[in-house]
């Protein structure tokens, strides 16, 4: 049976053990804390996600490899904008 589970996300590299088979559905601040919502099933295995949140303006590391944008969100009462990205490693 799927569910869906939170995860908090900070700035640069994030990693997080995740039921395989997952799908993360969005990204957005829940009391001012960025977030992921992720589509899951507790019964199968834990696999390591790598996500990476760059602020606009930011340059990203040469060695990153990102695999999908998950998407944007802002703190700071709307001062800082930050871009999600799923990463391979």
């Amino acid at each position: 049976m799927k569910t869906i589970w939170i995860y908090s996300v900070h700035p640069g590299y994030n990693e997080h053990m995740i039921p395989e088979g997952y799908q993360i559905l969005s990204v957005h601040t829940q009391f001012g804390i960025p977030q992921i919502w992720v589509q899951v099933d507790p019964k199968n295995s834990l696999v390591p996600v790598w996500l990476f949140c760059a602020e606009t303006g930011h340059n990203f590391p040469e060695n990153i490899k990102l695999t999908r944008f998950i998407g944007t969100f802002l703190i700071e009462s709307d001062a800082l904008v930050f871009h999600l990205f799923e990463i391979k490693r």
